[in-house]
């Protein structure tokens, strides 16, 4: 048998299973990306998993099935270790769907935030603003998501678009006073409180603060709802600032990192909880020994009480009226607590921690009469129904 000969017979059998191992190959990535099964219940986990089992296969057919010389094995150990790697420095994970499932991007492709900077350097003059808002902060009034305004029926009168703007990334709402609606948005490396004119869309002032978060399953970008009173806007940044605006201007009058008290200690998606104005008070959940609950005076921003050893969540604390007494319900990591609106002390909890390593309360609680309240959580938790 001459050399030639023999190199093909070496290498017919390993190369011939190439396309095979390529096709099923390809054929589970499909099934994962397409949630025709799961093996561990979380898509991402799912991939890694994949990517193990095919360094192992590979593994395994150079040492036993491939028929190659140890130079051979190790070259084809060192081309599949550079390809992954050349995998790896092109490709990114841009975001996690809600199913579990990873998107992938070009790392040279930008992110939203960047593909959206800010459009203003300088704010215009101040636009004349009611102090009363329809729509004050986030889920409404009550924060209960109900409106008081009744609509026509969708079926015999359709909604029609206005208009369409484009803004830059994250996840709050928007608070609407008269004829302008406020938001929170990140625009390239930049925290943006954002207000905008109803009837037009257009951009009316914008208020921008070098800071962003991001997180790969969460995205980037602020999380929480701005909260308008009187005239102001208070705005949690997902990082921890607390920013009190000028809603007639976008002017900043007072900030504060709210994360100081537990030694900068951060959520694992980022601060979520949208701020609460009441009783001249401006009330935020960074979470930890001794500041589960903080409040600042609304006017300037000092610290007046604080209180609870809770860990933090992603639900936003709301007032309501219990027994006939006033509270504030903050449904946190540890479950849903109670507390004094003069004071913050406790007066009452429910133990309920939805997923031990990640604590995901994120749901608002809900009042369902004068003594009774609902909670409801993901990860197999399920709900309830509390009486105080």
């Amino acid at each position: 048998m001459n050399s030639k000969s023999g190199i093909r017979k070496r290498f017919a059998i390993p190369i011939a299973t190439i396309p095979i191992a390529t096709i099923a190959l390809a054929f589970v990535y499909f099934c994962l990306v397409s949630a025709q099964f799961s093996v561990t219940g979380k898509p991402t986990l799912d991939m890694l998993l994949l990517l193990a089992v095919v360094n192992l296969v590979l593994y395994l057919w150079l040492r036993l099935l491939s028929q190659w010389k140890s130079k051979t094995q190790i070259m084809a150990v060192v081309v599949a270790v550079l390809l992954q790697g050349l995998l790896f420095a092109t490709v990114q994970m841009e975001g996690i769907l809600g199913n579990g499932r990873p998107v992938f991007a070009w790392r040279w492709a930008p992110l939203p935030a960047d593909e959206f900077k800010s459009t203003a350097s300088s704010n215009s003059d101040s636009i004349e603003l009611s102090a009363n808002a329809t729509w004050p902060q986030f889920r409404g009034k009550n924060r209960d998501g109900i409106s008081p305004e009744s609509i026509a029926s969708w079926e015999q009168h359709p909604p029609e678009l206005m208009w369409k703007q484009s803004i830059g990334a994250g996840w709050s709402s928007f608070a609407v006073a008269g004829e302008y609606c406020f938001t929170f948005e990140q625009r390239g490396d930049d925290e943006c409180i954002v207000c905008y004119r109803i009837e037009d869309g257009q951009q009316v002032w914008i208020s921008s603060r070098a800071e962003r978060f991001r997180e790969i399953s969460g995205g980037e970008g602020p999380r929480a709802t701005p909260t308008f009173d009187n005239g102001f806007l208070y705005c949690l940044g997902a990082t921890g600032m607390l920013q009190c605006v000028d809603a007639r201007s976008g002017d900043t009058m007072w900030d504060a990192d709210v994360l100081q008290f537990n030694e900068g200690t951060n959520c694992l998606f980022g601060m979520c909880g949208s701020p609460l104005v009441t009783d001249g008070k401006v009330i935020v959940s960074p979470g930890g020994k001794g500041c589960s609950l903080v409040a600042f005076d609304k006017l300037n921003g000092d610290l007046v009480w604080k209180n609870g050893d809770a860990d933090a969540s992603y639900s936003s604390p709301v007032q309501v009226k219990l027994c006939g007494v006033e509270q504030i319900l903050n449904f946190n990591g540890d479950g849903l607590f109670a507390h004094d609106l003069a004071s913050g002390e406790v007066l009452w909890q429910i133990d309920w921690v939805s997923n031990e390593d990640e604590k995901n309360n994120v749901c608002q609680p809900i009042q369902l009469d004068e003594d009774e309240v609902f909670i409801s959580s993901a990860y197999g938790m399920g709900c309830a129904k509390a009486a105080c």
